[in-house]
């Protein structure tokens, strides 16, 4: 049976076609917005992984993960690298930017891996054990914190 020209079989046969073509489209539009927005947004807690060890005259602390695998670029963290002694007070608090590979700043030397401009995975501190001792911290604002123990 025909109405208005198109027949009732071509009718649902159309109206399933539109029905799959706008339901992929809302998957597709759901994932490339989930891909995109945790991607590039970071909708995660920012957090690192450092990894520390020691010698018996420096902590190194070396940045083994970055935040939903991302590197962090060190010239947009404002927040400060802080290191304070291990009776609370502050030793060392600088802008990660600040930061010159290689150069020490009251007993903290910043080491980057590769990309200067980045903070990932392979950058390293060394911390001078002889200034900051058992029960220090070391602590990178909104990033991470660590106590620095030989335990």
């Amino acid at each position: 049976m025909k109405c208005n020209g198109i027949s009732r079989l071509v009718r649902s046969r159309l109206f399933i076609a539109i029905a799959l073509v706008v339901i992929a489209g809302i998957i597709l539009f759901f994932s490339l917005y989930t891909f995109f927005f945790s991607y590039y947004f970071c909708t995660a807690v920012i957090d690192i992984g450092i990894k520390k060890s020691f010698t018996s005259t420096n902590w190194t602390l070396k940045v083994v993960d970055g935040p939903c695998y991302e590197e962090i670029s060190i010239s947009q963290w404002p927040s400060p690298v802080i290191v304070k002694y291990a009776n609370g007070s502050i030793g060392l608090q600088m802008p990660l930017a600040n930061f010159t590979s290689g150069h020490w700043y009251n007993g903290v030397q910043f080491n980057n891996f590769g990309n200067i401009s980045r903070l990932e995975p392979g950058d390293y501190f060394i911390i001078d054990r002889s200034l900051y001792a058992d029960g220090s911290k070391f602590i990178i604002t909104g990033l991470v914190g660590v106590s620095l123990d030989s335990d």
